[in-house]
């Protein structure tokens, strides 16, 4: 509890005013803060109470993959390119259309050891499955998949398939937690 030592002025015989010290002051201040913050936590809390959880043990491992999606995520991640980081970068510069240019720079990237990620892989095979609504751009971007991964368009749409390649092509790679 705060000692307030409060002085209170008067004005035509009420109450008006109360003076405190400054240093007590600002420690109500911080107490309010704190009460503020801990009724938006409760709030938070009640709102996500039905919230699906994830369990420790996957959360110690960095991934809430389950252990078919794990499967397969490693499936892709040993996909490799079957040519040079430029020629791939060169040849999928050659699909047309009109988003593909700024969505190859967002999303096609490599790992520290100069693989291409497995969301990568999932975002060109995504744009192979559908072509954003233009066959020709589908046919082009199946074309470059084949050409430059030693995996071809086939092979991914039988082992892995288009729904876990939307699910993980803009999922942040996965990190190790050092507990």
């Amino acid at each position: 509890m705060i000692k307030l030592n409060a002085k209170i002025l008067e004005k035509n015989g009420e109450k008006e005013f109360v003076v405190i010290p400054y240093e007590v002051f600002v420690k109500i201040q911080e107490e309010l803060d704190d009460y503020e913050c801990l009724k938006a936590l409760r709030e938070a809390k009640s709102k996500e109470a039905n919230a699906k959880t994830t369990p420790f043990d996957q959360v110690k491992k960095g991934s809430n993959m389950t252990n078919d999606e794990r499967q397969k995520y490693e499936r892709v991640k040993s996909i490799r390119l079957r040519v040079g980081v430029e020629e791939a970068s060169r040849s999928l510069q050659q699909v047309e259309h009109e988003t593909f240019e700024d969505a190859l720079e967002t999303h096609w990237q490599l790992d520290q050891d100069g693989n291409v990620t497995p969301e990568s892989i999932c975002w060109l095979f995504c744009w192979a499955a559908t072509g954003i609504n233009s066959s020709a751009t589908a046919e082009a971007c199946k074309l470059r998949f084949n050409e430059i991964l030693d995996k071809d368009y086939n092979w991914f749409k039988s082992n892995i398939g288009h729904g876990f390649a939307r699910k993980f092509r803009y999922r942040k790679p996965p990190r190790k937690i050092e507990l």
